[in-house]
C-alpha cells in the first residue's frame, strides 16, 4: 500500500507497528456505506456509476499494469474521500495473479479456492 499508487488507493500516510498492533495513517476517508446514506437520492446513480468506473479501472491497473490481483473487493473495502472520490483499502488479502492458491474472503473466513463445494468452484471465473 506504502509504494502502489493510482488515483482511486487509499492514500497510505503513515504506519507504526507495537507489540500486538498495527497502527496505518491513511487520508480522511468514511466507508461509501455510510456515504450514501446522505446523499441525496437525485445524484446516487450518478455517483455510484462514476465509482465503479474508478474501481474497474483501478482493478485493470492492478491486474494488467502490476499482476496483483486484490482479492477483497467487497462494499467494506470502499471508502470515499473529501472530494467524493471512492478509494478501495482492505489490500491485506492481494497477490500476484499467478499465485496457485488463491483466496476468496466470505464473511471474515478465508477460504483456498479448492474448499468450494463443487457447485460453487465451477461458477468462479479464472483467468
Amino acid at each position: 500500500m506504502k509504494t502502489l499508487r493510482h488515483p482511486s488507493i487509499l492514500n497510505y500516510n503513515e504506519g507504526m507497528e507495537s507489540d500486538n498492533k498495527i497502527y496505518v495513517v491513511t487520508e480522511f476517508v468514511v466507508p461509501l456505506k455510510q456515504y450514501i446514506r446522505h446523499l441525496d437520492r437525485a445524484h446516487l446513480n450518478n455517483f455510484i456509476c462514476c465509482g465503479f468506473s474508478r474501481l474497474i479501472n483501478l482493478l485493470i491497473f492492478l491486474n494488467e499494469t502490476h499482476l496483483l490481483a486484490h482479492n477483497n473487493v467487497c462494499l467494506d473495502c470502499v471508502f470515499v474521500n473529501n472530494a467524493g472520490d471512492w478509494r478501495i483499502g482492505g489490500l491485506e488479502y492481494m497477490t500476484h495473479v499467478n499465485e496457485s492458491t488463491r483466496v476468496i474472503d466470505l464473511g471474515g473466513k478465508s477460504l483456498k479456492i479448492n474448499t468450494f463445494p463443487r457447485e460453487i468452484k465451477n461458477k468462479i471465473i479464472k483467468r
